[in-house]
């Protein structure tokens, strides 16, 4: 079996000749840069620095030779920014805490704290405030405020979220990055390729997290008016997607 005959016959509930690998094919199946850095040097892979694919996270890229080596089954299909908007090239040399050499993006801005910790900068701005905190020693960043409450939090209209979630429409020059990467890593592997459809294909909430959360209790028809925009820009989404990348993604993870 291929890589990809073997992932779509475990979808399909079938089974394969063995158990299918993923490592690294999507953002949430992937392997910290610390972590694969060591994993490179004991399978004794050529010495260079990971280069972080995900900065909230500090996911490591998983390169070809990692892939062969193991036998992975999956290759990502990404946007080119992940998690803060971040867009991965560019890259400069970067040590983590831990002493770990690293590849970091070019517009990965860092200031450190009087404690110690590293605040993480807007790409576009970095003199702007801080939009995520690694704590001194730690491992990956945190969302600044990203659970803050309101106790007077007023949700935005549904009229006005309708106007506004045109803007969740997947735009032109993406779907061009998607096609043309699917399309290369279809035509030179045999691998399942998953679609990282963060965000495209997938329910939104509105103000923070601790005050969305608060929403579901106190306001339950609003929220089940939110899905169902969300749901019919998902399906508007999957539909641009599907009319641009066709079959030449085998996962969509959203």
């Amino acid at each position: 079996m291929t890589s990809r005959e073997r992932v779509l016959a475990a979808l399909n509930h079938q089974e394969p000749d063995r158990v299918p690998i993923d490592l690294g094919g999507t953002f949430v199946t992937g392997i910290a840069a610390q972590a694969l850095d060591r994993l490179r040097k004991r399978l004794g892979l050529e010495d260079r620095p990971v280069k972080v694919f995900d900065v909230l996270q500090m996911l490591g890229e998983v390169e070809m030779d990692v892939v062969e080596r193991l036998q992975v089954d999956v290759l990502p299909v990404e946007p080119p920014a992940m998690t803060f908007g971040l867009p991965r090239g560019d890259w400069k040399p970067w040590r983590l805490f831990d002493g770990t050499d690293v590849l970091v993006p070019g517009k990965f801005h860092v200031t450190a704290s009087p404690e110690g910790d590293w605040l993480l900068h807007p790409p576009s701005s970095p003199s702007a405030s801080p939009i995520g905190r690694m704590p001194k020693d730690g491992f990956y960043f945190d969302g600044i405020d990203y659970g803050g409450w309101n106790p007077d939090f007023k949700p935005p209209s549904l009229e006005h979220l309708r106007t506004a979630s045109k803007s969740w429409l997947v735009k032109d020059d993406l779907l061009r990055h998607l096609e043309g990467r699917a399309r290369t890593l279809r035509q030179s592997t045999d691998k399942a390729l998953a679609l990282g459809a963060w965000g495209m294909a997938s329910l939104h909430y509105v103000g923070k997290l601790t005050e969305f959360l608060c929403l579901l209790s106190s306001d339950r028809p609003y929220v089940h008016d939110l899905f169902a925009l969300c749901a019919e820009r998902a399906v508007e989404n999957l539909g641009l997607l599907h009319q641009a990348l066709g079959t030449n993604v085998d996962v969509i993870a959203a």
